[in-house]
Parts: structure tokens; C-alpha cells; sequence
């Protein structure tokens, strides 16, 4: 960085204005905040310095930004949101198809030789062999995490997701995991595919009644809205591609001496597969990108239907925070300090200003109209909600309702505090 640069984002006290050292433009100052311009984006995200080192990435970029603009500009024409049938998706369909079909083969052809090669112990040590590539590559459904708290801890949490879930015409979950993400999700697991919601304390305890309404209507509706890629057949088979690089995947370290030598044409064979798996993975999540894309504005769409699109677009809003919680714990994990970081967190927010919101928006627009993301920048999803509202709400969270399970989550606060604080010292000393 220029020292014109370095000057200009060095004051950090009392309000002014500096000059844009790229356009010239005058910038105001708002102490604490990174100072950026509005008009050419100089220093929007100063974290991220390594800007596309080929043409590839370059384009692979400007590519991402382009397919994104154009499905939002579809959407907001009027286009179901609804992933559907199309050439991508049935390509998908076929390669885990493919994926599966692989896994079937090694444990028949493991039973075949154990059974027509007894009593010969090469052929028996080939047909186990099969066997347990089988089973290692066999689809993962996952298993119920150990941490689900049950429902006589967080009865109106639960009561209020059930709500939902009704809205929504689709089962109730069966647990939900209070964790420490800024962040919720949902999924299915194991044979039974039953429905585990994972919810972020950090981005709980910030939201109003109708915010969290929309937040639990959003992972509620992935159940509901066809998304493929949350599908059985192809999750799983992105499981076993990623499981089967990494049981081909050379070690180079390893190769020394004469019998390290020995072993480069296999590491090289070896090496070749691992790039295949590789291609076939970044095939699947690029031939379902548009899908997953749609399927994330689709459950923002049924999520507004249940909240209300006022609360929906105070929830997505309540997204950009992230940063503002990551300091948050940086200052208690550096200084020592036991204030509850929930509390801290809710008090700076009230803090920040709105152009630094502005400009979490356009880092977001920069960093999240990718091929490889499957879900749209938040102000495409915004501007999506806005351009499609819903008036009124099939589900309303009072302030009394609110207030109950914000006290059943209150006792969540200093376990989650302490994971939080422990994951940053780990990340800063041996990350």
C-alpha cells in the first residue's frame, strides 16, 4: 500500500474527511470503521489482498458475477425461484448416479471373488479389498449429532419451529443444536432422514420475533423446495467423491530412498484419479449452482410468506453483522474480559453506522457472486424479497413469546462464549 494510502486509513478518532488516493473523491471518516470510497470501492475489503492471480480466476469470477446478476434479473422479472428440470440437473443426476453405481460394483465384485476364489489367498485378499473400498465409499446419510438439546429445555423454541413447519405443510423437526455459528442450517440424517436444525446463538440472540420467524421459515422451506442438491442421491455422492480423493490422494512426503522412487508411477497414477475426483466434484456443484441458487431465493420466498417480508429483510439485513460479532470476540478472547459477548454484541450494534453497512453490502456482492457458492450475495436476496413483498404473516411471534425463548437460551450464553473464545486462540496461535 501507497504511503498516501496508509495515511488515509490511519484515523481512527474524531469524524472528517480524507481524499480517495485512487479517484480523488472526499470520504468521511466514522472512527473505528474502515475508510473506503463510494465511488471507485478503493479499500471496501482491505482484508483481502490477493486479488485473481491468472486470467482464469479472473474470468472464473467476472463469470460468477455475470450468471448471478442475470438469474436475479430473471427472478425479479417475474421467474419461479422453484429449481426444475433442466439439462444441468439431469447431467447431476446421472454422475452421482455414476458415483453410486461405482460403490455397488466393488461390493459385488468383492462378493464374486470371495465366493469363486476360496480357497486362493490372493483372490480372497482382492474380493476384501472391494469390500471394504465398498464400505468406505458407501453413501454417507450421517448420524444424529450428540448435542441435540431436547424439547423439555427449549419448549417454546420448539413450539415456535413446529409452528412453522405446519405453515409450511412439512413435518416438524425432530432436534435442533444450539451452536456458535453467526449462521442456521438444516438437514436430514441417517436412514430415517430425520430433520436436525442447527441454529447460531450469536445470530439468534439479535433477532426480533418476526426476524426469527423468517430465519426458521428459511431452513424450514429447504425441505420444501425442491432443492437437488439437499437431495439424497446427489449429497451423498458429493460425500463419496470427496471420501474417494482422499483415500487416493498421494503422499509425497513419504517418498524416499530407493523405494520411494519405486513408488512415483504409482503415486502419479494415483495423483491422475485424485484430479479426476476432483473434476467430478467441481463438476456436480457447478452443474447444480443455477439450482441451489434458486432453491436459497426460493426458501427466502416461502420464509417472507410465513414472517412477512418485513421481517424477512430484517433478518437477511441482521447477516452482514458477522463482522461486527467477530470483533466482538476478538476483544473478549485478547483482553480477558468475562462480559457476556451477546450483550457487547447487541450494544455495538445499535453503534454501527449505515455506511459501513453499505459497504458490507458491496463487499458481499463482491465476494459471494461465485460459481462455487451456493447460495446469492444477500443484497441479491434483498433485492429479490423486495421486488416480490408479501403483505401480512401466517405466523407471528409476539414480544412475550420472544422474551420466553430468549430466557430458555440464556443459559446456552457461557458455554457457547467459552467455544467461541477457544476456537479464536486456537485459530491465532495454531491456525
Amino acid at each position: 500500500m501507497d504511503r498516501a494510502a496508509a495515511s488515509v486509513q490511519s484515523p481512527l478518532t474524531g469524524q472528517g474527511n480524507v481524499t480517495c488516493p485512487k479517484c480523488g473523491t472526499v470520504i468521511p471518516v466514522d472512527p473505528g470503521y474502515v475508510s473506503w470510497c463510494d465511488r471507485c470501492n478503493w479499500n471496501i475489503s482491505p482484508q483481502v489482498v490477493k486479488p485473481p492471480s491468472n486470467l482464469f480466476e479472473s474470468v472464473y469470477l467476472s463469470l460468477g458475477q455475470r450468471l448471478g446478476d442475470r438469474l436475479l434479473r430473471e427472478l425479479k422479472a417475474g421467474g419461479s425461484p422453484r429449481p426444475r428440470l433442466t439439462v444441468s440437473r439431469v447431467l447431476a443426476f446421472f454422475i452421482a448416479a455414476l458415483v453410486h453405481s461405482a460403490t455397488l460394483v466393488f461390493a459385488a465384485l468383492g462378493v464374486a471373488l470371495l465366493v469363486v476364489g476360496w480357497p486362493h489367498v490372493v483372490i480372497l485378499f482382492f474380493g476384501v479389498l472391494c469390500l471394504l473400498l465398498a464400505w468406505f465409499t458407501r453413501p454417507d446419510f450421517g448420524k444424529l449429532p450428540e448435542d441435540i438439546t431436547p424439547r423439555a429445555e427449549l419448549p417454546r423454541l420448539y413450539h415456535l419451529v413446529d409452528t412453522v413447519s405446519q405453515a409450511l405443510g412439512t413435518s416438524r423437526v425432530h432436534g435442533i443444536v444450539i451452536g456458535h455459528d453467526f449462521n442456521a442450517s438444516i438437514a436430514q440424517v441417517g436412514l430415517r432422514r430425520r430433520k436436525v436444525m442447527w441454529l447460531g446463538l450469536p445470530l439468534v440472540s439479535v433477532l426480533d420475533g418476526q426476524e426469527l420467524v423468517g430465519l426458521l421459515g428459511h431452513e424450514v422451506a429447504h425441505g420444501v423446495n425442491g432443492d437437488p442438491v439437499r437431495s439424497s442421491l446427489i449429497g451423498t455422492a458429493l460425500d463419496s467423491l470427496i471420501r474417494w480423493d482422499y483415500l487416493v490422494r498421494p503422499d509425497w512426503e513419504d517418498v524416499e530412498g530407493v523405494p520411494g522412487l519405486l513408488m512415483v508411477p504409482v503415486n502419479l497414477a494415483a495423483l491422475g484419479v485424485s484430479y479426476s475426483l476432483r473434476g467430478c466434484i467441481l463438476a456436480l456443484a457447478h452443474l447444480m449452482w443455477r439450482d441451489s441458487q434458486r432453491s436459497e431465493y426460493m426458501a427466502d420466498l416461502l420464509g417472507a410468506r410465513v414472517s412477512g417480508t418485513t421481517g424477512q429483510l430484517a433478518m437477511l439485513e441482521n447477516l452482514l453483522h458477522h463482522p461486527t460479532f467477530g470483533l466482538v470476540v476478538q476483544s473478549t478472547a485478547l483482553t480477558g474480559s468475562e462480559a457476556d459477548v451477546f450483550d457487547e454484541f447487541e450494544r455495538r450494534l445499535r453503534e454501527v453506522p449505515e455506511r459501513e453497512l453499505e459497504r458490507r453490502r458491496r463487499v458481499a456482492l463482491v465476494q459471494e457472486t461465485r460459481l462455487d457458492s451456493t447460495h446469492p450475495p444477500t443484497p441479491h436476496r434483498i433485492e429479490f424479497l423486495q421486488a416480490h413483498p408479501v403483505s401480512g404473516a401466517q405466523v407471528v411471534c409476539p414480544h412475550g413469546e420472544l422474551e420466553a425463548i430468549r430466557r430458555e437460551l440464556v443459559a446456552f450464553r457461557p458455554k457457547i462464549q467459552r467455544k467461541l473464545v477457544s476456537l479464536y486462540k486456537d485459530n491465532l496461535y495454531f491456525g
